[in-house]
């Protein structure tokens, strides 16, 4: 997951060294499944989101679908499942690419760090490894990055149907109209609206605390959460909010590039 990653990484921002890409490549096919797919542990069956995610990266670095650099079968039974099962980080990370929808996942407005610490729900609700996550993830969604690729590099193959039957949506309980369910799908519904239309009057504010929410936790550590999800959704947010590649996240005043 983490060579997969880091192809993505150095793919959308346009970075890396060519000979480090290289060899994380090669790590990650060396770990392919004789179907095709990867798993998320040595002799676990194969994780759709992560053999998904190791897929997009071989075509990312120019395998294509009959190229001899697969170990094992390209094409095995576990794309049946369709990019579009995947979840919603790696959908986030296709978005970026051009490979999926923004407005097809789960909405994740920057406005959740608004919320007040006696709120029913707020960040400090969630664990702490999921906040690091989340709200970079947020930047992410609410600035929507995107890098054109080559066709070629794309995986379009992966989507049972076509590209343009790939947005899955969960479908409401009708059996419980009164659900936690419909409640979050209904919710999603409405935020997914409002950012189609631009209604986001708290936008502006809502980023920049969750930018200084950010920064306040990379300041003398190794890494937001400690985990490499955080980080690399650190490293692209900051990117969305204009810092340079070279510049120091605790600078206050981000240079726009």
């Amino acid at each position: 997951m983490l060579e997969a990653d880091y192809i993505f990484l150095h793919t959308l921002l346009e970075t890396g060294d060519p000979g480090r890409l290289q060899r994380a490549l090669a790590e990650m096919l060396r770990y392919q499944n004789d179907d095709g797919s990867w798993s998320l542990y040595p002799g676990g069956p194969g994780n759709i989101s992560l053999s998904v995610k190791c897929y997009s990266s071989a075509k990312l670095m120019g395998i294509g679908v009959d190229d001899r650099a697969w170990p094992n079968a390209a094409n095995g039974s576990w794309p049946t499942a369709a990019s579009s099962r995947t979840n919603t980080f790696t959908k986030m990370y296709l978005c970026a690419l051009g490979e999926y929808d923004y407005d097809a996942v789960p909405a994740i407005p920057p406005e959740i760090v608004l919320f007040p610490n006696w709120f029913y729900f707020n960040i400090y609700e969630i664990s702490s490894w999921s906040r690091s996550i989340l709200v970079p993830l947020a930047i992410i969604y609410a600035k929507k990055p995107f890098k054109n690729i080559p066709k070629e590099h794309g995986i379009d193959e992966l989507y049972v149907g076509g590209r343009a039957n790939s947005k899955l949506r969960l479908r409401m309980d009708r059996k419980k109209i009164l659900s936690w369910r419909n409640f979050f799908l209904t919710l999603d519904r409405i935020l997914h609206f409002a950012e189609a239309v631009h209604l986001r009057p708290l936008r502006t504010l809502a980023l920049k605390k969750a930018e200084t929410w950010m920064l306040e936790r990379l300041e003398m550590t190794d890494g937001l959460g400690a985990i490499y999800p955080a980080m690399l959704n650190a490293i692209i947010a900051l990117r969305c909010l204009g810092y340079s590649e070279d510049e120091s996240p605790g600078h206050p005043r981000p240079r726009r590039v």
